[in-house]
């Protein structure tokens, strides 16, 4: 029997609870993703683009997403300030300086050891301030990125006060007790961490792929600068029960 429901802001309830364990911060993914756009927009970020609505069919292991033309309205915004609507399916939205920022240290903790994956984490600028955007806000959420089976992308508008870089080394890690016990559940793989931000509104993406070889779970993820130009802006469709 196969199942439709909707994919909002994660694959999963399952594969969220497993980024979480995994690394501490629900902003995990990311890293090759071909044709890459802008990584810096400057002191405002402008966003003009059809909006699609996102849905999943499950039928095993993985779901299938589809992306239809969304043709709705909806006021958008964003607590970092900025304004914005949708008409008609197209998506615009404006921001200048955001409205409150966080250390950089604390935004990104959740890449660096013990919190996260990478080791010999480093922010060059400790008193670097941030603020990100994962989503914009309106009657359901917005959210920059594609998924579809196995392989989830996701975008994040980052305003930096400042240019300062982040990197870290890329390891091999095992989390999780299986089911059984015995041993872990899980084989996480991360590049090499490699992101430089300037002063303005930058995109990073993250990408997380999936797996399952010799009895265990795998995740490969990796986070990088730009857009990916074959992303999409999406809402989730509207809810249908199991079929």
């Amino acid at each position: 029997m196969k199942r439709k429901r909707t994919l909002a802001l994660g694959f999963s309830a399952a594969v969220l609870a497993l980024a979480l364990a995994a690394c501490g911060d629900p902003v995990c993914g990311g890293g090759n993703a071909g044709s890459v756009g802008p990584s810096f927009f400057g002191p405002t970020l402008r966003i003009s683009a059809q909006v699609y609505e996102e849905s999943a069919e499950w039928a095993g292991m993985y779901p299938t997403v589809t992306h239809a033309p969304y043709a709705g309205d909806m006021t958008v915004s964003c607590r970092l300030g900025g304004s914005g609507e949708i008409a008609g399916g197209w998506l615009d939205f404006e921001i200048g300086e955001p409205s409150e920022t966080w250390s950089a240290q604390t935004s990104f903790e959740g890449l660096g050891q013990p919190m996260g994956p990478h080791a010999n984490f480093r922010i060059s600028d400790p008193g670097a301030r941030v603020a990100r955007i994962l989503w914009l806000e309106g009657s359901s959420p917005i959210q920059r990125g594609l998924r579809d089976a196995n392989v989830a992308y996701s975008v994040d508008f980052v305003f930096a006060d400042r240019d300062f870089t982040v990197t870290g080394r890329g390891r091999t890690f095992y989390a999780g007790p299986n089911c059984g016990g015995g041993g872990p559940s899980m084989r996480i793989t991360v590049p090499n961490l490699n992101l430089s931000f300037r002063a303005g509104w930058n995109a990073m993406h993250q990408r997380v792929e999936l797996g399952y070889s010799d009895g265990m779970y795998t995740e490969v993820r990796a986070t990088a600068m730009g857009d990916p130009e074959h992303m999409k802006w999406t809402v989730p469709a509207p809810f249908e029960q199991d079929r």
